[in-house]
């Protein structure tokens, strides 16, 4: 069997074990813990019991310690091994605890500092961290390509990456998938990498490669009404191309875009689509085309629920407001400052942070983004000020962060303790004291803010707390890392 073949296959195998070990009984799950009390190293048995607690963390605070666990242990004795890579390996601050993160964190940076020519290291480690610390995945998918230049893989997931990333990172998402493209030689993989391409090209506002690359994908899907994503590239191309024709003034060739995006995706017997792509939809409504899209959700119908979008579009309310581009650059823009800092990237950071202030100003009712995204901003400010020993600003700028607004997100992922853990080192005790208190409220009824507790009694003993130092200390660097 050719190599490639048979690592395909492994991989297989092993997300039919995950998957099968959701399926498993309470008591077939507990033989299982049995057999790895006497044989640790039983890798299928540990992937079992991965599939199994992974629905079921959200249960109990027992259950995700058992999880957790398992976790940790293939992070620390196989963090090459195909499953490392799996969303069920993920960590979530907002649902698995903060200290839970904080203790997986640490493992795999010093998997990643012990590891930096392992490519499968690498992947695994950046999977861990793609949603939550992009800056380091970006970091480790960087070096894997550097050790294995001709793999289009590490320019799928950095474009995958950088699109996620959004704001100021369009023209990265749109580079990197174009070299992936490039790279690629099987027909099936290519028109799977051909598929994001318009959409990025548009996000990038590079229209004539965005209709140039929607066309090609229409073209192909005539010899690929097989293949797996054959609705999702048809639905993508069509949107793209009437997201274009919008944007010239052309409305009613907008909207026979818009319609003849479903039918051929809906009509794709292999796959599922959960939801249809709701982008243009919502720039048509936004332009008055009631009727079009009411045209529209009746052929969603058949394989979506639609009545509570129809409801509001009868009262004339858009169903999709999260949607609009200046929705997206604000929520892209809520969390750039960190991510821009993380890097090293002052200026960026500095820009990024007063442009979410003045964009904020549409956004005061905001209950999930408002308040994390001022909290955020506050904090990078603060720390930009201490950087040139604006020791006063920085004060303010922690009090502000205290103060802002409560949000959703910074519940679930909690306020930021970088700045007080500077402040905290320069001797402002007091003011970190009241910005503890304050976090109180920002964190509301989340079970990690029971820490704020253990955190204060450190702050009154003149400690900076552990959580502190394996949070935000200790950064990995990686060879041809550049830091400003």
């Amino acid at each position: 069997m050719p190599e490639d073949q048979q690592e395909q296959g492994d991989a297989n195998r092993v997300i039919e074990l995950t998957m099968s070990g959701d399926s498993l009984s309470p008591e077939e799950a507990a033989a299982l813990e049995k057999t790895l009390d006497k044989n640790p190293l039983d890798l299928d048995s540990r992937i079992l019991l991965l599939g199994y607690y992974w629905r079921r963390k959200y249960k109990s605070p027992e259950v995700r310690e058992v999880r957790i666990k398992h976790i940790a242990w293939f992070v620390d004795n196989r963090p090459e091994h195909r499953v490392a890579g799996l969303s069920q390996m993920d960590v979530h601050q907002g649902i698995d605890s903060l200290r839970h993160y904080i203790d997986i964190r640490a493992r795999w940076n010093a998997q990643i500092a012990s590891h930096q020519s392992d490519i499968d290291v690498l992947y695994n480690a950046a999977q861990f961290f793609f949603l939550q610390e992009k800056e380091i995945a970006e970091q480790c998918f960087l070096r894997a390509k550097e050790l294995d230049t001709h793999n289009p893989k590490w320019f799928e997931r950095l474009a995958h990456l950088y699109k996620l990333w959004g704001t100021s990172y369009e023209m990265q998402a749109l580079d990197e998938c174009e070299r992936c493209l490039d790279m690629t030689t099987n027909p099936d993989e290519e028109f799977d990498v051909l598929r994001k391409l318009p959409e990025l090209a548009f996000a990038a506002n590079d229209i004539d490669k965005a209709v140039n690359y929607a066309n090609r994908v229409l073209t192909l899907s005539e010899t690929h009404k097989e293949h797996f994503v054959f609705g999702f590239a048809v639905q993508a191309a069509h949107t793209t191309l009437g997201r274009v024709a919008l944007k010239n003034g052309d409305v009613d060739k907008a909207n026979y875009h818009l319609l003849q995006s479903l039918p051929r995706a809906a009509d794709a017997q292999q796959m599922y689509i959960g939801q249809p792509e709701r982008q243009l939809v919502a720039e048509i409504f936004d332009a008055g085309e009631r009727e079009s899209v009411l045209k529209w959700l009746d052929l969603c119908s058949s394989f979506v629920k639609v009545e509570e979008w129809r409801e509001k579009i009868e009262k004339g309310e858009s169903p999709w407001t999260y949607m609009r581009q200046e929705k997206h650059k604000y929520f892209n823009l809520s969390r750039l400052p960190r991510s821009a800092f993380n890097k090293g990237q002052w200026e960026q950071a500095k820009h990024a942070a007063e442009e979410f202030f003045e964009l904020a100003k549409m956004y005061r009712d905001d209950e999930r983004h408002y308040g994390f995204g001022m909290h955020t901003a506050h904090v990078v400010l603060g720390q930009l000020a201490l950087r040139v020993g604006d020791r006063e600003s920085a004060k303010l700028h922690l009090k502000e962060a205290g103060s802002v607004a409560q949000a959703e997100r910074l519940a679930e992922q909690g306020p930021d303790m970088r700045l007080a853990m500077d402040l905290l080192l320069l001797g402002e005790k007091d003011l970190v004291l009241k910005f503890l208190k304050d976090c109180k409220r920002l964190w509301g009824d989340s079970a990690d803010s029971a820490l704020l507790k253990d955190w204060t009694k450190d702050v009154k003993a003149c400690r900076v707390p552990a959580d502190w130092v394996l949070l935000y200390s200790g950064r990995i660097t990686l060879p041809g890392e550049s830091r400003e």
